[in-house]
């Protein structure tokens, strides 16, 4: 099996992507280091800068890490957080707002828009960037800056502490040092035993990887809380295996997907449901889940995915470097490079 085979990997994988995605635990040290990589502007010490919404902007890689670090930032912020995937504001968008630009490129049409719309408005902007032209026309805005020598679709880390970083010191949620220790300890835990020395059997992402091989995947979260992460899985797989994914989300799927499983046997035989489950969740929960699951046809295979970690931020991070591996180990079966080309 081409999995077994590290030799046989790096011969598919020539441009790299597998070895970006195990310098994680490396570029998310370098980014949470705020104080070196932040460009405050003067206006921006004052204490106490009051603000009554978020908005965070980002398309693609930085899409999916905005929203993750939205889910995992909600349940403790003062404030509202929204997210979204274009350049139109909401309506409520207004002076005591904060507007939070997300591209790894600085390059995004659609947050280079945005600004000037959160200019107009009077909002204060945030941008989280390498550069580009985004940097360039956001004068006045607080900058963190990220590492310049990443390609974009292996910024995850980055822009997800990034923006957990920025929503801290700017006081929309209060410190989570704990949550962010842990994080990263997982990580690292992650890195070992997803490496790719590690035989198909002991390796978790290399067994689901083999095991959608020729399989149309549908993800579903257990929770709304872990929706970034089946959200993410969905266009990893796009992106690194160049193949079709749905994603759904629990409790949402049982109002009506659930009965699409009916037929679902008649448009195609190669059906995989991925659940990606939290053992947090509630008994309730968990025996809603199950009995959800139990209406998918017995001839779909089941994978589970449980999340790991005490913290919310933790927990959706190690659902998202979970996707990133595995999809990097489908497209690597495939005959693929596990990278955005």
């Amino acid at each position: 099996m081409i999995l077994d085979d590290p030799e046989a990997i790096r011969a598919i994988d020539t441009a790299g992507g597998l070895e970006e995605m195990f310098s994680y635990p490396e570029q998310a040290a370098r980014v949470l280091d705020f104080d070196r990589n932040a460009i405050i502007p003067d206006d921006w010490r004052i204490s106490g800068l009051a603000f009554d919404s978020v908005v965070i902007v980002g398309l693609g890689t930085s899409f999916s890490a905005a929203l993750a670090a939205a889910a995992a930032a909600c349940p403790i912020a003062r404030v509202p957080i929204s997210v979204i995937g274009g350049a139109e504001l909401p309506g409520y968008v207004g002076a005591r707002s904060l507007v939070v630009l997300v591209s790894y490129s600085g390059q995004t049409q659609e947050c280079i828009a945005a600004y000037g719309e959160a200019f107009r408005r009077g909002a204060r902007v945030a941008i989280v960037t390498s550069g580009g032209e985004l940097a360039s026309v956001a004068d006045g805005a607080l900058h963190l800056v990220l590492p310049p020598d990443l390609r974009s679709e292996f910024a995850l880390p980055s822009l997800y502490f990034g923006c957990f970083a920025l929503l801290e010191v700017l006081q929309i949620i209060p410190p989570q040092p704990d949550a962010v220790s842990e994080a990263l300890a997982l990580l690292h835990r992650q890195r070992a035993w997803f490496a790719p020395e590690t035989v198909v059997a002991e390796n978790p992402t290399k067994v689901l990887a083999s095991s959608l091989m020729g399989k149309l995947p549908v993800l579903y979260s257990s929770s709304p809380r872990l929706l970034p992460v089946v959200d993410h899985w969905r266009t990893r797989i796009n992106a690194f295996a160049k193949r079709q994914a749905h994603s759904n989300l629990f409790p949402e799927m049982t109002h009506n997907e659930l009965i699409g499983w009916r037929n679902a046997l008649t448009q195609s035989g190669n059906w995989a449901v991925l659940a990606v489950r939290d053992r947090l969740d509630s008994a309730e929960e968990s025996a809603r889940m199950d009995a959800a699951l139990d209406a998918v046809p017995v001839s779909v295979e089941i994978h589970e995915v449980f999340v790991d970690g005490a913290s919310l931020l933790a927990r959706i991070w190690t659902g998202l470097y979970f996707a990133d591996v595995s999809s990097g180990f489908l497209a690597v079966a495939s005959g693929e490079q596990p990278c955005a080309i």
